[in-house]
């Protein structure tokens, strides 16, 4: 009775389950497969009892050397006997279909083997389907930023050859003026006015590099931010102590490395701005397979509550948008008195050329 009710639960089970006898990959005879695997092939299922060879005559090409060597691991003992193995295949179906299954048999001592067959094509659809949607984020994330960044680099060069040069030979013409004026009056006009255009140059060569810093394409991400950082120290005459801290096991895609410098840039901002900070320090860190990027400062600090429900709030809304385009996250810890931390996590693909700091 309880014989029959163990076969009644087999034949309903939706996983196949089967039992062959132990032999080589040509005799390894099938004694019993359940009747799902009708519905999942089309083919009956005496046509598995009657040839030892429909299983590997019906495994996708693609997957057959994979199966095949799993199922030769079996029948050789190399599990030992007693301890399930598993893989995942695809098989062909009557009208050509290719569907898969996760296939988990044991070595019993009797020398029998027992498995278990699970339908897991629609699980597989769905993780290439996010495979693909991932990989086409990617694409948009790199042709996005790509476009701003070379958005930023036209913007820059336009201000170069332009106002910036133009600046500069009105720097020097009134230089050699100065030379030209005896009278104190009009002298001490024309050296404030240098003064002022020189000042104006300084500024634009600065805002040239936050438009566009031509050394984190030739050289990566930290010598980026480093420039940046001693670049923030001149602007603030000293008064704000920059760090940079940590290291990355490898140069991160040219996308994540723009996202990455621009979070820093805008949470550097912000640190400049309105903290009234001493110190700030930038960490990086390759973690969790992303770049892990940290500013923290010790200046006013803020109420992060309060300010979420201000839209666009000391650059919070853009630096969150950059990172959870990239697939990421970012975490602004703050409070009034105590400093501010901008944590964002950006994820990673692959790596590029490593380096250090």
């Amino acid at each position: 009775m309880a014989q029959e009710a163990c076969h009644a639960l087999l034949e309903e089970m939706p996983a196949v389950a089967y039992v062959a006898r132990a032999g080589d990959r040509d005799t390894s005879p099938v004694l019993y497969v359940g009747r799902a695997i009708e519905e999942a092939l089309g083919h009956p299922r005496e046509v598995w009892t009657d040839d030892s060879r429909f299983w590997s005559k019906h495994l996708h090409p693609e997957d057959r050397a994979r199966a095949e060597a799993w199922w030769l691991g079996v029948l050789s003992g190399a599990v030992p006997a007693g301890r399930p193995s598993s893989v995942e295949y695809r098989m062909v179906t009557r009208d050509g279909r290719p569907v898969w299954f996760r296939d988990r048999a044991v070595l019993r001592p009797d020398g029998l083997i027992h498995g278990v067959m699970v339908d897991v094509t629609e699980e597989r659809e769905a993780l290439e389907r996010a495979r693909r949607a991932e990989e086409e984020r990617r694409r948009l994330l790199a042709g996005m930023v790509g476009a701003e960044e070379r958005e930023r680099q036209r913007i820059a060069l336009d201000l170069h050859d332009g106002p910036v040069q133009w600046l500069t030979a009105a720097a020097l013409r009134l230089r050699g003026l100065e030379r030209l004026l005896a009278d104190p009056g009009p002298r001490s006009a024309a050296e404030e006015v240098v003064r002022l255009l020189d000042r104006t140059t300084r500024a634009l060569r600065g805002l040239l590099f936050d438009l566009h810093p031509p050394v984190l394409e030739r050289e990566g991400l930290l010598p980026a931010l480093r420039e940046h950082l001693a670049g923030l120290s001149q602007v603030t005459r000293g008064s704000l102590d920059c760090r940079l801290e940590g290291g990355l096991a490898a140069e991160p895609p040219p996308e994540v490395a723009r996202l990455a410098f621009r979070i820093a840039q805008e949470a550097l901002a912000n640190v400049r701005k309105h903290a009234h900070a001493r110190t700030v320090t930038v960490e990086v860190s390759s973690r969790r397979g992303g770049l892990l990027l940290r500013v923290t400062d010790d200046g006013d600090g803020f109420d992060v509550e309060a300010a979420g429900r201000e839209p666009g709030h000391l650059g919070l809304a853009s630096m969150r948008e950059r990172a959870e385009l990239a697939g990421g996250e970012l975490r602004v810890e703050s409070r009034p008195g105590a400093g501010t931390t901008v944590e964002a996590w950006l994820p990673i693909v692959g790596g590029q050329t490593e380096r250090g700091m």
